[in-house]
Order: C-alpha cells, then sequence, then structure tokens
C-alpha cells in the first residue's frame, strides 16, 4: 500500500513540474500562479504545498528538472582523461568536435522529453534565481571546457576572440531548440525536422575546426 501512495506521489509531482514548467516557459515565472499549475496538472492547489513546500520550492524543482541532462556529463572530466588528444591535429579535432556533440544532444534530447525545458532555461538563463542555478550546476562546463580547449589549441591569449568562437558554437543551440516546437507548429512554411539539430551541430563544428586552422 505504501508502495503505491508513494509511485501516486511521484506521478503528481512530476505532473506539477511539468504543468509549471510548461507555463513558467512561455509566462515566466512571475506571472504563474499556484492556481494556473495545479489546473494545468490536474492536482489539487494544496499540492504544491506538500510536495515543494510552496511555490519557490516549484521553481527550483523546475529549474533542477531542466539542468540534470546537463549534470550528467563533465566535459572536464573528459578533456582530464584525453590529455594526449590535444597533443596531435587530430586529437584536437576529436575532442572539440565531442564537446560540441554532447553539448547539442542536451538540447535535442530536452526536446524530445519535454520542449519547455530548453525555453525555460533560456527565458530564466539572466534571472537573479537562473543564474543562481547555473553556477551551482555543471551547465557551464561546456563553455569553460572550450575555452580551455580553444587556448591550448591556438596559444592565443585574445579572450574576446576566444569568447567570440563559443558565442558562434553555442548560439544556433540556445536559440533555436527553445523554438523548435514553435517551428514545427508552422512559423515556417516547411515543417522542420528533429534532424536539423544534428545538421546544425554538423555545420557548426565545421565552423569550429576551420575557424582554428584544424580543417
Amino acid at each position: 500500500m505504501k508502495e503505491k501512495s508513494y509511485k501516486v506521489s511521484e506521478v503528481t509531482r512530476e505532473k506539477l513540474i511539468n504543468a509549471a514548467g510548461e507555463l513558467f516557459s512561455l509566462q515566466g515565472t512571475e506571472n504563474v500562479g499556484v492556481r494556473d499549475i495545479t489546473n494545468l496538472a490536474g492536482t489539487k492547489e494544496n499540492a504544491i504545498s506538500y510536495h515543494f513546500g510552496g511555490k519557490e520550492g516549484l521553481i527550483d524543482a523546475v529549474w533542477e528538472k531542466s539542468l540534470e541532462r546537463f549534470e550528467r556529463i563533465d566535459f572536464f572530466r573528459y578533456i582530464n582523461k584525453n590529455e594526449k588528444l590535444l597533443k596531435t591535429k587530430d586529437g584536437q579535432k576529436k575532442v572539440i568536435s565531442k564537446i560540441i556533440k554532447d553539448f547539442y544532444n542536451i538540447f535535442y534530447e530536452n526536446d524530445l522529453e519535454a520542449p519547455w525545458k530548453n525555453r525555460f532555461l533560456l527565458k530564466g538563463a539572466f534571472s537573479e534565481n537562473g543564474l543562481k542555478h547555473l553556477k551551482e550546476s555543471l551547465a557551464n562546463s561546456w563553455a569553460f571546457a572550450l575555452l580551455e580547449v580553444y587556448k591550448r589549441v591556438t596559444k592565443s591569449k585574445d579572450d574576446k576572440k576566444a569568447q567570440n568562437w563559443l558565442i558562434c558554437i553555442g548560439s544556433p543551440a540556445t536559440l533555436i531548440a527553445p523554438n523548435m516546437d514553435i517551428l514545427d507548429k508552422g512559423f515556417l512554411p516547411k515543417k522542420v525536422d528533429k534532424s536539423a539539430y544534428k545538421q546544425l551541430c554538423k555545420e557548426v563544428t565545421k565552423y569550429a575546426l576551420y575557424s582554428i586552422d584544424l580543417i
């Protein structure tokens, strides 16, 4: 009986997180009320207090859900385990390509599971609460890892040039992924296939390697 009750409780919790994430991603956390969330989730109004201690606890849970895929990959650990690869041109290409691919896969997998995750991340990234969660997670490690590789490969001390290189790599994913479901609904004349992620990753990787003379 306890096991059944636990399962029901977990289902309710997930419903609330997904409903809140969907609404927060469209309207922002400040413009969504508790009743809006419970109505969409199909739960009682006191369920948020019971499971999360209130709306703020639910917001934290939505952030954790959105960032969980980022936290599965430690990009710096990958670099440290593959130090030898950075000593050759082919190895450098492999390391950079792997980091970019993993980064784009995170957005792709988020979009398959729950499109609101990518929208929420972009909308909330520059809020005070968003910055707090990003600092506490590994979500930024892909960027710092690529900057580290850039400096080793180019021997450049030009931070602005390195940052511009990074922005050109990350921007397509962070701008397109949050809007993929909108594009699918006919924003563009042609329906956007999910394979667009793979093609985008391929083109971005080409740019990243070409711009630092690796191809």
